[in-house]
Order: structure tokens, then C-alpha cells, then sequence
């Protein structure tokens, strides 16, 4: 499913302002009462999502990019940077209809205006509405939701070396350098674990191929064991700190990549060249 917004925070990028999820524009989906399950991915070129329900209820989220949080985590928003991914649980037992939007909820005059003008806003910030069919069920109650994964344990771990990577995004540059197929900008060892430190001049996107990591603080939010799951991606808007375990070996001529996952940067060379050995 395809997400969107955070419209002039994130420039200068190319952005449209339809929102397409599956091929379709403000889609609606007939659902039973109950609990459903919604798996998500950011398939946008350049916008990040700021996902929320219109009445303002709370989401289970139980699983990030590649693989579930120890618990389960009731939030009221999420952003999803371009190739994000999460799933997440909805209570539709006593709603009738509700929607998934990109933003705030917007009023009919707000709905109006943006079909009109919208500029770089969304003309219809609508992901998916669901319209809850049938009896109430009768397994209403929050699932207590507990999950097998070994990431937090990632805490715990000896820390091999730390390296810190400033992101131009208005010039499309990483520690001022572009990208340069025929020069490795970080050598690691496979089975170490780094901490990298990011800082983005903008709020971008920022992906690693090839290995996967925890996202050990953004800003001054330290994140706790049960917040943490594996990711490749992560919405750097803050100082953002990152916990990479380098799992597969690379070559030179097969290397990684890491830097943005905004399209437009990396076209404009905001990526680097990593070797694992």
C-alpha cells in the first residue's frame, strides 16, 4: 500500500499531489468487525507520510521494515519515509467507517481548496477508507501481543567503531562528497555491529542495502528495548542514532549502497559505497 506528505519540510524534491495506493485515489475497502491488519510501504519518490486515523484512534504497530517489535505499540501517528515499511492492527469492532489520511484531518472548505489549489499539498489526503460490514464481533479486546526477535539484544553489544554522516539534502551531498561508484566511503567487518550518528540538513529518508539495523535514538528520544525492531530505513528529521549489524559480505564489484531514499537525491549522487568483508 502507497503513502504521503510532509510537503515543503522535505524540498527541494519532486513532488506530485495525487495520491495513488494499489493504482487507485482515495480508495475504500469493505471490512468485518473486528481486529484487521494493515501492512504499509511508502512506494512515494520523494514524500514521506504522516499517517493517523481521522477520528483520531489509536493503531497497534507491530512491525517495521523487517521484522516485529517485541510488544505491540499503540500510536497515534507514524511517519513512513520513502521505502518504509510497518504494519499495523485497527479496532473497526465499533466504527462504522473511518479513514487513514496523510496529515491533519481536513474540514469540507480545507477538502475543497486543496482539489482546487493544492499546490504542493495533497489534493486528497486520503489513504484507504474502511467501512465496517457485518455483526460486532465478539474477540473485541486488545490483543496482548508479544513477539520473538532478537534485535533489542543489539543493545548489548560491543559497538566496533562509530562514524557520523552530515546529509546535505539541498545539494544532494553526504559529509560534502557525491557519490563516486569507484571509491569505498565505509569498510566494515562482517558481524560487527557500528553505531552510525546521521544529521540531515532536511528531513529525508536515509536506507542501508545489505544490512540491518535498530534505531537507537532520534533527537533526544532515547528508545526503549520493546520500541525496537529491524530496518533498513529511517526518517531522519533530528539527530538521528542507528545501531548497523553487518550481516552480508560484499565485493568490489558488488558493493552496498547507503544514503538517501529519496529517488531525486540519489540521481543527484546522495549515496555512498559500503564494503563488508
Amino acid at each position: 500500500m502507497m503513502v504521503s506528505n510532509y510537503s515543503n519540510k522535505n524540498q527541494p524534491h519532486f513532488v506530485g499531489n495525487r495520491l495513488l495506493v494499489n493504482g487507485i485515489e482515495a480508495p475504500y475497502l469493505d471490512v468485518a468487525r473486528g481486529w484487521i491488519r494493515l501492512r504499509l510501504l511508502n512506494a512515494s519518490l520523494a514524500r514521506a507520510y504522516d499517517l493517523r486515523l481521522d477520528n483520531d484512534q489509536e493503531m497497534l504497530l507491530i512491525a517495521q521494515d523487517l521484522g516485529f517489535l517485541p510488544k505491540a505499540k499503540s500510536v497515534k501517528s507514524l511517519v513512513l519515509s520513502p521505502g518504509e515499511r510497518a504494519e499495523i492492527l485497527l479496532n473497526m469492532n465499533e466504527i462504522d467507517n473511518v479513514s487513514l489520511i496523510s496529515g491533519s484531518k481536513r474540514s469540507l472548505y480545507e477538502k475543497i481548496k486543496n482539489m482546487l489549489f493544492s499546490g504542493d499539498e495533497l489534493a486528497n489526503n486520503t489513504v484507504l477508507e474502511l467501512r465496517s460490514k457485518g455483526e460486532m464481533s465478539a474477540f473485541n479486546k486488545q490483543p496482548n501481543l508479544t513477539f520473538e526477535t532478537d534485535a533489542p539484544a543489539i543493545l548489548q553489544q560491543a559497538v566496533a567503531q562509530t562514524r557520523e554522516f552530515n546529509i546535505d539534502v539541498t545539494n544532494g551531498l553526504i559529509n560534502q562528497r557525491r557519490f563516486d561508484p569507484r571509491k569505498v566511503d565505509v569498510m566494515a567487518r562482517k558481524g560487527t555491529i557500528e553505531r552510525w550518528i546521521l544529521n540531515a540538513s532536511l528531513p529525508v529518508g536515509f536506507t542501508i542495502q545489505g544490512a540491518k539495523f535498530v534505531v537507537e535514538s532520534q533527537g533526544e528520544h532515547q528508545l526503549q528495548a520493546e520500541e525496537l525492531a529491524w530496518k533498513d530505513t529511517v526518517w531522519v528529521k533530528n539527530k538521528t542514532q542507528i545501531l548497523v549489524k553487518f550481516d552480508q559480505a560484499s565485493s568490489g564489484n558488488y558493493p552496498f549502497l547507503f544514503g538517501v531514499s529519496n529517488l531525486m537525491l540519489e540521481d543527484m549522487g546522495c549515496l555512498g559505497v559500503l564494503m563488508v568483508q
